[in-house]
């Protein structure tokens, strides 16, 4: 349950583990997104769940060895579950480096708003 414990914020989260090649509107788990890289290259094409304007989610890639790639506005996710990245191509994530999504309601979509290396 999100909220704080002893001053530190807690967020809701759920490990989602990658099936090969596309993973098409993967279930939100709460804001804090563990995802396990089946496969090097496996790819998250939309997120999928109940979301309002300043929803946002950290995906990080908890695999040691294998990278996960945020593809762009990739048509095999529903509309309203793509993610825009910022440059407007894929973006690779390697292991333990994280990507913040941020959902916009107007153009119902995912925005990659930050993301470390």
């Amino acid at each position: 349950m999100a909220g704080f414990s002893a001053g530190t914020l807690v967020l809701d989260s759920n490990p989602f583990v990658t099936s090969s090649g596309d993973n098409n509107d993967v279930p939100l788990g709460g804001s804090l997104m563990y995802i396990v890289v089946s496969n090097d290259m496996d790819a998250i094409t939309g997120m999928a769940g109940d979301v309002t304007l300043g929803s946002i989610i950290f995906v990080v890639n908890i695999g040691p060895t294998n990278n996960l790639v945020i593809k762009n506005n990739n048509v095999s996710s529903s509309a309203g579950n793509r993610i825009l990245t910022v440059a407007g191509i894929d973006l690779t994530v390697p292991p333990f480096c994280t990507a913040l999504l941020g959902y916009d309601t107007t153009n119902q979509e995912w925005h990659v708003t930050r993301f470390s290396s």
